[in-house]
């Protein structure tokens, strides 16, 4: 082999271990089921949607466009399992001008190459509060006041449709992880933000299925 075809296929082993490093090896990587009962590791890369559609990668840790939220979530808060159109009915409607597209577009074809990004989050403020558990001041209800990720999943339902995916949450009264309680999330409602309004309607959510310090909570479809 000579030097050049050398120096090309060195560059080009490390540019597929960087890439390795960044995504994950696919074999290793979960797909993002809710399950009652079972462990989810909220910290490593987890995928939704089979071929030839999918799957579409997220990496709390290195994804692109990640928060610091979806790193630590078991300690921080918890995750929801739900429907792209539902997290997008929970957050103000994106702006539709110049660049809608191209931006879409840019994560459609990310995504589809294989790019990792970091999972959608909601920023919630407690509404309502109960003593649950032997814990008082659980919160027991919603109002989204902060989100990411509104790009990254309409991208997500193009390429998939409309299937369940956890995301991260928080609040932002300073509750975690260890102050919330599963009976009180289940069933709890999360309204949607203000900004999201249409007409007289106030959007809403309820939590069905969730993971909270890692174990999946909730109802089977």
């Amino acid at each position: 082999m000579s030097g050049a075809g050398l120096a090309l296929g060195t560059v080009g082993a490390l540019a597929l271990a960087t890439a390795l490093r960044r995504r994950g090896s696919r074999a290793e990587v979960k797909q993002a089921v809710w399950r009652q009962g079972a462990r989810f590791d909220a910290e490593a890369p987890w995928e939704v949607g089979q071929r030839p559609l999918g799957p579409v990668l997220f990496d709390p840790k290195d994804g692109i466009g990640r928060i610091g939220y979806t790193t630590n979530i078991d300690y921080l808060g918890f995750l929801v399992w739900m429907k792209p159109s539902e997290y997008l009915t929970l957050n103000p409607v994106l702006d539709m001008g110049v660049g809608y597209r191209e931006r879409i577009a840019w994560f459609v074809d990310n995504m589809r190459a294989g790019e990792a990004f970091g999972p959608p989050w909601l920023g919630l403020q407690p509404m309502e509060y109960a003593d649950v558990d032997g814990k008082q001041d659980v919160p027991v209800s919603f109002r989204v006041v902060n989100h990411e990720g509104r790009h990254r999943t309409t991208a997500l339902r193009r390429i998939v449709g409309d299937v369940e995916f956890p995301v991260y949450c928080t609040t932002n009264d300073g509750s975690r992880a260890r102050h919330l309680s599963a009976r009180a999330l289940l069933g709890a409602e999360v309204k949607a933000d203000k900004r999201s309004k249409v007409g007289f309607f106030d959007e809403s959510f309820v939590i069905r299925r969730f993971a909270l310090e890692g174990v999946c909570y909730g109802e089977r479809s």
